[in-house]
């Protein structure tokens, strides 16, 4: 399930683990032994696996966007108890509701305005896909050793990855995430752990 579904499907699905109340968009539909259509969100930890080897305690991080993908996204980062969280988004209200949803303390600014020296970014949104505008913010404000992340996977290289190389930051691609949630949803579909060791054939496959 991806956009712009993820917020949709909760009206159309069973939801005994409580999505809506939690992380509020799903992006993985099951058939339970009854038959009946149950949704769940995988995307969450999905994107948490490539960061879990960071200490994020009281980082301070800036979240592009307020859709699902961006829900997933922020559900995380509260568990690894993040500091200050900057939302980045069209609707200021939206933001809002968002830092309040997942009890984050922090500020909501538009798309134009200049980013906080924040130690990791997350392009939540679809901008830089293909068919999309870029997006391409000035980076200078990231200190040294930020982490520059973005959830767009087509193209591979994004506009927002491509100056984040250019800066020396550290970058994780649309792909990690990619194949990081469908790992926890093959384990939920068959029943045991997916073959992580085949994970670079994957990306080969997927970037052919």
């Amino acid at each position: 399930m991806t956009i712009p579904h993820k917020i949709a499907v909760m009206d159309l699905v069973d939801d005994p683990g409580d999505v809506r109340g939690t992380i509020g968009a799903m992006n993985t539909v099951l058939r339970d032994p009854q038959s009946n259509l149950t949704g769940t969100n995988t995307d969450a930890a999905g994107f948490y696996a490539p960061l879990s080897t960071l200490d994020l305690t009281g980082a301070s991080v800036a979240v592009v966007g307020t859709g699902g993908a961006a829900r997933a996204v922020l559900f995380a980062l509260g568990k690894a108890n993040v500091g200050d969280m900057c939302i980045v988004a069209r609707s200021p209200l939206k933001g809002a509701a968002l830092l309040a949803q997942f009890g984050l303390r922090g500020a909501v600014q538009g798309l134009d305005a200049s980013l906080p020296p924040v130690r990791l970014l997350v392009n939540a949104t679809s901008l830089g896909m293909v068919g999309q505008a870029p997006y391409a913010p000035d980076l200078s404000p990231l200190p040294d050793g930020a982490v520059v992340y973005d959830l767009v996977y087509a193209p591979l290289e994004t506009p927002l990855l491509a100056a984040a190389h250019d800066n020396g930051f550290d970058t994780i691609d649309g792909l990690e995430m990619l194949i990081g949630q469908a790992a926890f949803a093959f384990e939920l579909f068959f029943g045991k752990a997916a073959p992580r060791e085949h994970d670079d054939e994957l990306r080969a496959l997927l970037t052919a």
